[in-house]
């Protein structure tokens, strides 16, 4: 993809933060409110609170002209309904694969109740693919006893005192440490060391209140509204996830996570510029048809390699002429779409904006993907590996970094092997490296992420960077106002609230502790064996991103607790299947 211009023409990419839309009463809207949550409805006074947590940025005001074609002003919505062109209002939010759960609201009752919010049940924040229930999270959860665990850590206190510490959360969590002498001379497997005169044995056994599952606020984002041109008479909003009573946004839903980080890098005086750049494969089969096959034997659109094929992705216009024509008029600017190295594997890219505002737009990208090949009898996938023997679909992060007035900051002229570059691109570009390690769940969430990573499969296998290289994690491209780090981490499976949010998180730390980068390298990375290697498995990556102190830093500790446990879920289910690979395997030879 071509970030083209990033300090250029501003005007065109919507360089504004979400925030603003739902706090308070919205002019010539009924100012009735929706019974939202089970305890009743958001107050005013919580609207109003969250309104100024959902951003630093000052927001566009719903009464102006949208500038972006596809995108609605509240007052144009209510011309539109009253005109009878828009029917339906589609209040989406993301779950933590990056699905849209929502609702869909009669027009008139969205303008009258819904803009300032709906209900969705705690649940979606907490099951699995197959929105089966799982227990363990402190967020929310039926009246459940958690697994007991234990943490060993050592602490020099007089010998002779014993102590009995407890403390009881809100959630009812019991944490019980117990200081108990030790033998001085006493050594523990091969530390290597003497331990301290006493050790401490910590408990922790979580009761949590009975909550049965009860009621967020989801609440529309307006400066997202839009016409969601692929659907008939129909708008789309994008809206926060807020807890019912303090008005807050709920830390664990992954708009909240980038948000958070959006807020600290412009407290700093940033704001992170990027696109996320998606690959896909594309079947003649429909979605139904493909369950009923069990996803084996489905029919490419293309049978050979279509790389900037020109003939070959003519075929493909079935489906991508479509979907360049309906972005755009949904709100989304389209760049362009081209083949890619496996068959029927295709890439379209859409305009860069901040990072706020292409998460929203690659959500509904993949949403109206899917919607517009289910209407056309076909199939897509965002897989990241669907196919062993062919190369898998990315997600390639392309990001800069501006100030609050636009300018780019990472154009400068200093000198890093061989690029012309400024100290703040040098010291974003060295956290993000050194902190992806810790991270990688954000960027590969899946089981199957981990598959893509192999050697010539344009994927990268390690953590190393250099200039327009595509064997390595990190390309360097652009030059001066265009200059931007390509993180080629990512597989087309990735939440874009998360894998931004640890982008920025990594870069920005990088900025205030002056980390410097690696080296850079050049050649075949694939050969390399120097450089850090990308973590192989998703239980590899979860047990690293549960134990970081760089992640509960960043994130805090519900967030990275919530995740974990997440992702560790993912892992255990995988473990128990019994998969095709098997049953060929062994089925008659052993």
């Amino acid at each position: 993809m071509l970030l083209a211009k990033v300090l250029g023409d501003r005007s065109q990419s919507g360089f504004r933060l979400a925030g603003g839309g739902g706090a308070g009463p919205v002019p010539g809207v009924s100012s009735r409110r929706s019974s939202a949550c089970s305890r009743g409805s958001l107050s005013s006074f919580s609207l109003a609170r969250y309104g100024s947590q959902r951003s630093c940025a000052s927001s566009s005001s719903s009464s102006k002209h949208s500038k972006v074609p596809g995108m609605l002003t509240l007052d144009e919505l209510k011309a539109l309904a009253a005109q009878e062109k828009i029917n339906t209002v589609y209040m989406a939010f993301s779950d933590h694969m990056g699905r849209q759960m929502g609702k869909r609201y009669d027009v008139d009752f969205f303008l009258e109740s819904g803009v300032h919010g709906s209900h969705a049940c705690e649940y979606l924040m907490t099951v699995d693919m197959d929105f089966n229930i799982i227990p363990g999270f402190a967020f929310t959860n039926w009246c459940v006893l958690s697994p007991l665990c234990s943490v060993w850590s050592y602490r020099a206190i007089c010998p002779l005192l014993l102590v009995v510490h407890m403390i009881f959360s809100p959630n009812l969590a019991l944490s019980l440490s117990l200081s108990v002498p030790v033998h001085p001379l006493l050594s523990v497997g091969n530390m290597g060391s003497r331990l301290p005169n006493f050790l401490v044995l910590r408990f922790n056994l979580s009761i949590f209140r009975e909550r049965g599952y009860g009621d967020f606020q989801i609440v529309p984002e307006m400066s997202t509204l839009r016409v969601a041109s692929w659907l008939d008479k129909t708008a789309h909003v994008i809206c926060d996830v807020v807890n019912c009573k303090t008005g807050k946004p709920v830390s664990v839903a992954p708009r909240s996570v980038l948000l958070d980080q959006v807020n600290k890098a412009r407290a700093l005086g940033y704001q992170g510029v990027g696109a996320s750049e998606l690959e896909y494969f594309m079947y003649k089969d429909s979605y139904e048809e493909a369950h009923k096959k069990g996803y084996k034997g489905l029919e490419h659109f293309g049978y050979y390699l279509g790389d900037y094929h020109m003939l070959q992705s003519t075929r493909e216009e079935k489906l991508n002429a479509v979907m360049r024509h309906e972005l755009k008029k949904s709100g989304i600017p389209i760049e362009n779409s081209k083949g890619e190295y496996g068959l029927g594997q295709h890439e379209l890219n859409v305009k860069y904006a901040d990072v706020l505002t292409m998460s929203d737009r690659h959500m509904v990208y993949k949403t109206c993907f899917k919607e517009v090949s289910q209407r056309l009898g076909m199939s897509v996938t965002f897989m990241a590996k669907p196919h062993a023997s062919q190369s898998g679909s990315s997600c390639h992060l392309h990001v800069n970094l501006s100030n609050l007035n636009g300018e780019n900051l990472f154009a400068g002229n200093d000198e890093l092997e061989g690029i012309k570059c400024s100290e703040t691109f040098r010291h974003f570009l060295g956290g993000w490296i050194r902190h992806t390690p810790d991270l990688m769940p954000f960027y590969a969430p899946t089981i199957n992420s981990y598959k893509r990573f192999a050697a010539a499969s344009w994927a990268p296998t390690r953590l190393a960077w250099s200039a327009d290289n595509r064997t390595a994690g990190f390309r360097i491209v652009g030059e001066g106002k265009s200059l931007r780090i390509e993180c080629r981490l990512p597989g087309a499976d990735a939440n874009p609230y998360l894998a931004f949010a640890a982008a920025m998180a990594s870069g920005i730390d990088g900025i205030v502790n002056k980390i410097e980068p690696t080296r850079a390298g050049a050649g075949n990375f694939y050969l390399d064996d120097t450089s850090t290697p990308v973590p192989n498995t998703l239980q590899e990556a979860t047990k690293r991103f549960r134990n970081s102190e760089f992640a509960r830093r960043a994130f805090g500790d519900d967030v990275v607790d919530h995740y974990a446990h997440f992702y560790q879920l993912e892992c255990d289910s995988y473990d128990k299947a019994v998969t095709d690979w098997e049953r060929i395997r062994y089925f008659e030879q052993v």
